[in-house]
């Protein structure tokens, strides 16, 4: 029965995401900085580069550009509890006989799907680019391992947080994008902690990718000078050739690793959430939405509509 509920519940999620004007603007963007990241080398530039020569645009490269999708995801999926307390419909949840356990399972479970489908449209945009722009065969295969490897555990980290912060009022606001963002910004220090022969244990901690992306370039590029941008190249420089398997098992374990880390916050999710009880959370005035605090009707209007009208902001 529990399943049924959360099939059900995460099905509504990504419906009701789905139908929003907003997922078309998502998608639109996500096709618009797929385009741009990978420049045509033909203008001189190129993604990355390394010692003046640029890679080659084969599988493998195409594939790293997903490390900069990770950022909007959560605030993409961000403030549905809010719209559910404006709405009206947060009371009716509260008062149904569904654990908060599956109800949040099957929100995250939502966010997930949601996210998932933004990333495949991501691929989906590199594949035509590398069928456009690529200097090798299209590898089905390795831009999978990569995406999963990448962007699973910022898929992951994304909806359990958003999970999280909306199931606490302090961190329902602004506070709660704050601090997300410093977690994420946090994460870039990883970096600079290791290499692709020597991952330190804090790499679990990189749930973004970044990180073990530049610890495997460099585990290629060992002491060449690059840049993760589009930049300047010279074409008299012979090119590179990233090879079609850049991941040691250990980076493997340490992205597992860092999938399993990032469902943790569901938990204290679970302690900490609210049910829409207006005795422990309500729609901060910043919240409302402005149309239904501008068009709302006075508490008395005993002569609707002539001594109430217009209505005054």
């Amino acid at each position: 029965m529990s399943g049924h509920v959360l099939a059900t519940l995460a099905l509504a999620e990504v419906r009701l995401r789905m139908r929003r004007a907003s997922t078309m603007a998502a998608l639109l963007t996500v096709v618009a900085l797929s385009w741009a990241m990978i420049a045509d080398p033909a203008g001189g530039e190129a993604l990355p580069v390394f010692d003046k020569a640029r890679v080659l645009y084969t599988s493998s490269e195409p594939a790293l550009g997903a490390v900069l999708f990770g950022l909007g995801g959560f605030y993409l999926v961000r403030g549905r509890m809010s719209e559910d307390l404006r709405s009206g419909i947060g009371g009716v949840i509260g008062a149904t006989p569904v654990g908060s356990g599956v109800f949040l399972a099957g929100r995250w479970l939502g966010c997930v799907a949601y996210l998932g489908a933004l990333v495949a449209a991501f691929m989906l945009t590199m594949l035509v680019l590398h069928a456009l722009r690529g200097d090798g065969p299209i590898e089905p295969l390795v831009y999978l391992q990569t995406y999963v490897l990448l962007l699973l555990p910022m898929v992951f980290f994304a909806a359990s947080c958003a999970i999280l912060f909306d199931s606490w009022a302090p961190l329902m606001g602004k506070g709660g994008d704050l601090l997300f963002f410093v977690l994420w910004v946090a994460q870039l220090v990883l970096m600079t902690q290791g290499t692709s022969s020597a991952l330190p244990a804090l790499m679990v901690f990189d749930f973004s990718g970044l990180a073990v992306a530049v610890a495997a370039v460099q585990g290629f590029v060992s002491g060449a000078d690059f840049s993760i941008g589009s930049s300047r190249f010279d074409p008299a420089v012979a090119p590179v050739t990233l090879p079609s398997l850049l991941w040691s098992a250990r980076m493997m374990a340490l992205r597992g690793a860092s999938s399993l880390i990032t469902i943790l916050p569901l938990l204290p999710a679970w302690w900490l959430f609210h049910r829409y009880s207006p005795d422990r959370v309500k729609p901060g005035r910043a919240r409302v939405r402005r149309s239904h605090r501008f068009l709302a009707l006075p508490p008395a209007c005993p002569a609707w509509p002539a001594r109430c009208w217009p209505i005054s902001p």
